[in-house]
């Protein structure tokens, strides 16, 4: 006698056969979905790109003035170790540019592949520098890149998910240290020697050759690079007494001068070929010889520098 509450002999896996697995799709089964990029890391890995193109272009545009810089060595008078050594340096700063690049597109194809130390310690290096090209007003362009470079870098660095937040406090202090390390460059004008001694705040500033017929005095002065930059005009004996003081720099020397210029001035000369004049050095005694200067050639203008 058949058990009606018996389960059907064919069992529980219906009534046509075994049981059906879940329904697939026509073009067979689903393919499995990889999760989106999470928005920090895209972010990330834009911002290092972006300062490692950075490096690539300070790396190339340093790169294509060594040329110039060679010619301008050979014409210094060093000794030949010394130019040999200065132009490894050039080379070698720009091959370091390259490499950071290269480390930091890296990071942006492969972000596992460096540390965030090592990234930080990347970053820091365009830091170093930036703040040295900026101190010596060699190329405002490739301190602006640099100092760029860093600020990316680091911002890359605290957009990755894991980093550190004890990294990210030490480097935002260390920039912060840096950006207060600046000052403020400082100018006058004065129509005679006399009135620029007047002021107590500017007579410190006066170069000690400056002659007492000077007038039309233009100065600027950079406490943080400890450099002066005056301008005047000079005429008659007093001009020639003063050139008598001084040693001549070369003509084909003078058109490769690197001249660090006043930041915030409009009465300095856009290059030297453009200064239109003849470019002397301090002799060691009675001008120092780290005061240089630039007569004019038509006119009773004269630019003169002083590096401490």
């Amino acid at each position: 006698m058949k058990n009606d509450d018996a389960p059907d002999a064919r069992g529980a896996t219906g009534a046509t056969g075994p049981a059906l697995s879940p329904a697939k799709g026509p073009a067979g089964p689903a393919e499995a979905v990889l999760p989106a990029e999470p928005f920090r890391l895209r972010a990330s890995r834009a911002v290092l790109g972006t300062a490692a193109g950075c490096l690539l272009v300070v790396a190339i545009l340093h790169a294509g003035g060594y040329a110039v810089a060679s010619i301008a060595v050979a014409n210094s008078g060093l000794k030949p170790e010394y130019q040999a050594m200065f132009r490894g340096l050039w080379l070698g700063f720009s091959l370091q540019s390259l490499v950071v690049a290269a480390i930091l597109g890296l990071a942006t194809l492969r972000p596992s592949a460096v540390s965030r130390p090592a990234l930080v310690l990347c970053g820091l290096l365009p830091l170093v520098g930036g703040a040295m090209v900026a101190w010596s007003l060699a190329s405002p362009v490739a301190s602006v890149l640099l100092v760029a470079a860093t600020l990316l870098v680091v911002a890359g660095t605290l957009l990755l998910p894991s980093a550190s937040k004890v990294c990210a406090a030490a480097v935002l202090s260390l920039l912060a240290l840096s950006a207060g390390c600046g000052g403020k460059v400082e100018s006058w004008s004065f129509e005679t020697r006399t009135a620029a001694e007047a002021d107590p705040a500017a007579r410190p500033r006066i170069p000690a050759w400056l002659p007492a017929g000077a007038a039309q005095i233009r100065l600027a002065h950079d406490p943080s690079a400890a450099r002066t930059w005056v301008r005047f005009s000079l005429a008659g004996t007093e001009r020639e007494a003063l050139k008598a003081r001084l040693i001549p720099v070369p003509g084909d020397q003078s058109a490769t001068l690197t001249i660090p210029e006043p930041p915030g001035v409009d009465w300095w000369f856009a290059s030297p070929r453009a200064a239109g004049a003849d470019f002397f050095d301090g002799n060691g005694k009675d001008v120092p010889a780290r005061a240089h200067l630039a007569f004019a050639k038509a006119g009773d203008a004269v630019w003169g520098w002083e590096l401490k």
